[in-house]
């Protein structure tokens, strides 16, 4: 099984201002996209491989709903 994942962020937004390691992803604020509301996913499966849970700010319904909460946010 293969699983996708998509990521999205403002211009000049601080996390990709260096290296993307493990640690900084799970210390930023996550906006997940569910229609069911959930708050966790496979990224966090796979983040609790490593001992590591992100911080979930956030869950909208689509995709689109989701870009128009990243462009107002850091």
């Amino acid at each position: 099984m293969t699983t996708t994942a998509t990521a999205s962020r403002t211009a000049g937004h601080p996390l990709m201002a260096d290296e993307l390691t493990p640690d900084r992803f799970a210390g930023a604020g996550h906006l997940i996209v569910s229609r069911r509301g959930r708050l966790q996913g496979p990224i966090d499966d796979a983040l609790a491989e490593l001992g590591l849970q992100r911080r979930v700010v956030g869950s909208v319904g689509s995709y689109p709903a989701s870009l128009f909460v990243v462009h107002e946010t850091t």
